[in-house]
């Protein structure tokens, strides 16, 4: 094992309870209903997901491209503070896996500016070879391109890599290309993370697990 593939949103930030959140409110104060269970699966999606399982839910239903126009329209909350909402942790496993020599990559739904901007805010930027978005590939996760395009850009196998999730769609992915997948725990949403070769309560746990999985630990 010689990589470690993060994704973005509720692995090195906790966006997905703000984003979970905001969706909740916006179609509420849109007099519109929503339960819990059904903005859970909106976690790890693709904006292309996004709009068209929205206008599904709405009422009346609108197409994919009709919710995208509503909703940039009328969404009235700010970007998210990547800074605030970055993960305990990161930094330091991050720090440790550049002095073992393992690569590093981030495999994520989100656009090329959102992961651009939450590398910026949290000056990440130097720790990671390879930044792949969702939004270069014609299909998002769960369909495993996105994992194929991280191997291809790394120069890996699968047998090389562990990748590092959190929604059921992400775990998918990377499984169907054939990676070993470690689950960051998230008992907030109904996620169904059983998919996954290890859930981990934090990333520093699942770090740790990676030395003691594939022996990189000296005793």
């Amino acid at each position: 094992m010689t990589a470690v593939i993060f994704d973005m949103d509720g692995v090195l930030v906790d966006s997905e309870a703000v984003y979970q959140y905001d969706l909740m409110r916006f179609f509420r104060e849109q007099k519109q209903r929503i339960t819990q269970r059904e903005a859970s699966a909106f976690v790890g999606c693709s904006d292309a997901f996004y709009y068209r399982h929205m206008g599904e839910l709405w009422e009346p239903k609108m197409t994919e491209e009709q919710m995208r126009r509503f909703y940039e329209t009328n969404y009235p909350y700010g970007p998210i503070d990547y800074r605030s909402a970055l993960n305990p942790h990161v930094r330091l496993i991050l720090q440790q896996m550049k002095q073992a020599g393992i690569r590093t990559a981030i495999a994520s739904s989100s656009s090329n500016a959102s992961i651009e901007r939450m590398l910026t805010s949290n000056e990440l930027t130097p720790f990671f070879d390879q930044v792949i978005s969702g939004h270069e590939l014609p299909r998002s996760k769960p369909d495993p391109a996105i994992y194929h395009e991280a191997m291809r850009r790394l120069d890996h196998t699968p047998a090389q890599c562990v990748v590092i999730e959190d929604s059921a769609i992400g775990i998918e992915a990377a499984k169907r290309a054939g990676m070993y997948v470690i689950a960051k725990r998230e008992n907030r949403f109904h996620v169904d993370q059983r998919q996954a070769d290890h859930i981990a309560d934090d990333l520093l746990q699942a770090w740790l697990h990676i030395q003691e999985h594939f022996r990189l630990l000296r005793f």
